[in-house]
């Protein structure tokens, strides 16, 4: 992945974050809403219940039901869009953390693929520079990385190609991308040895 792209997932990402902050204050708007209908319905509400010494009920006092309901109403329904909100914004929370992690992913195998090339470049050995699986054979078998270093990067080359390839409709398991960038993070310390 190039450097221009890289920056352009950022960039991406950042713009999500800020989308998430934009919401908050949505948020914050709504919950002044509940705060507000809730104390306009208690006061309607009081100054209905005093004004009930009379049993037939006057203008002011259906004037003042109808405002505690409609303020009760309100308050309920702001309270109900919050909690909605909320639920939405954690899964786009829990999406943005996918997408970084996969991001932080493809950064870091391009940094595996930059830095075996030019470790084996600097040590003047053969490989096809155009092939990833010549340059990571090129790594076994001159002893820059060990055989059972061979399964951390197959998974992380199939992780990153699902990741780069696909439109990503299908979830991604964070724990399976953090395993492999772990392992991927240990092969690159390795070979910067």
């Amino acid at each position: 992945m190039k450097y221009e792209e890289i920056k352009t997932v950022k960039n991406d990402l950042w713009e999500m974050e800020q989308s998430l902050k934009r919401r908050n204050k949505f948020e914050s708007i709504l919950k002044l809403y509940v705060a507000i209908g809730a104390l306009l319905g208690f006061l309607s509400l009081s100054y209905f219940l005093l004004s009930l010494i009379e049993i037939e009920l006057t203008k002011t006092q259906m004037l003042a039901l109808l405002s505690g309901g409609i303020s009760i109403t309100m308050s309920v329904l702001s309270w109900v869009l919050l909690v909605y909100r909320r639920q939405r914004e954690q899964e786009e929370i829990e999406k943005i953390r996918s997408f970084q992690k996969a991001a932080k992913l493809i950064q870091l195998w391009a940094e595996f693929e930059y830095l075996s090339k030019q470790k084996l470049v600097v040590q003047g050995f053969e490989f096809k520079t155009k092939s990833i699986h010549s340059t990571i054979n090129a790594l076994v078998q001159n002893g820059l990385i060990e055989p059972y270093d061979l399964v951390a990067i197959e998974k992380a080359m199939q992780l990153r190609n699902m990741l780069a390839h696909s439109h990503m409709d299908t979830p991604i398991d964070n724990e399976s991308i953090e395993e492999v960038y772990d392992a991927l993070m240990r092969v690159i310390h390795k070979l910067s040895e």
